[in-house]
């Protein structure tokens, strides 16, 4: 089970069945407390060739980098934004520019090429 808003994603463990909310907030917090160089802002990866999803999710991952960005609070970890897109060449170049214009001192690209 897995379930994608605006706010975050909810999974349910295929271990024991319990379930479990991220948000960019706790993803960040988690990620600061393992002691990370480098941490990764929440992004979704969506199903590759589904196009108005795939445009979504990039935007949601627009808006969660926003959000990790705010809720970074260790400078000596390198926060890195994800280029989103799908397998769209125009997304990804629209996914490059707005994580770029964020200021990440890297864009790893998530998802299928």
């Amino acid at each position: 089970m897995r379930k994608v808003d605006e706010d975050g994603a909810t999974f349910k463990s295929h271990i024991d069945g319990s379930t479990h909310r991220f948000t960019p907030e706790k993803s960040i917090d988690i990620q600061q407390k393992l002691g990370a160089d480098i941490i990764m802002a929440f992004d979704e990866c969506a199903p590759p060739y589904d196009r108005a999803y795939s445009e979504r999710a990039m935007q949601r991952t627009h808006a969660w980098a926003q959000r990790c960005r705010q809720a970074q609070t260790r400078p000596d970890q390198a926060l890195f934004g994800i280029v989103q897109g799908g397998v769209f060449a125009d997304l990804r170049a629209e996914s490059a520019r707005a994580i770029a214009s964020m200021g990440f001192p890297a864009m790893p690209s998530g998802g299928s090429l």
